[in-house]
């Protein structure tokens, strides 16, 4: 991550103490010769539908994840429709089950985990940049 742009404020009348809602767009250093990536993630508390997506859009169709059913789409121009190309049949909560249960392992085996400390301080570099971001109401450079 290079950069980040953000607000990140309350947007609604629930009765919390924290921020519910972040939008939120990520710029990624581009590789040798090819176009820079832009990510947009938009969070909230007090969306009614419950949901979790992902789709990525690329010159020559986009792909779409739906982490409630499990599935992934294609979408390609010629077809003009999404089309399922995969499924994976699993409750919503699996993924944290899943998490959980591989950092007790890599404890109890004394096993490399799939993500590291180094890998965490990145993350939290982009959410304190977010945060900057949306503070200062600019881009931010993401520092590591």
């Amino acid at each position: 991550v290079q950069w980040v742009s953000a607000r990140i404020m309350r947007q609604s009348s629930l009765e919390i103490d924290v921020e519910d809602a972040a939008h939120i767009n990520i710029g990624f250093e581009p590789a040798v010769g090819r176009c820079p990536v832009i990510a947009n993630l938009n969070l909230d508390f007090f969306r009614h539908d419950k949901t979790r997506s992902c789709i990525v859009i690329g010159d020559e169709g986009s792909v779409r994840w739906n982490g409630m059913d499990g599935s992934v789409a294609e979408y390609l121009p010629s077809d003009k429709d999404w089309r399922v190309i995969f499924t994976s049949f699993h409750k919503s909560e699996a993924s944290y089950v899943e998490e959980w249960q591989h950092f007790i392992n890599a404890i109890e085996d004394k096993t490399t985990p799939l993500t590291s400390g180094q890998h965490a301080m990145e993350v939290l570099s982009v959410i304190q940049a977010a945060r900057e971001s949306s503070k200062v109401g600019r881009v931010v450079a993401v520092t590591s």
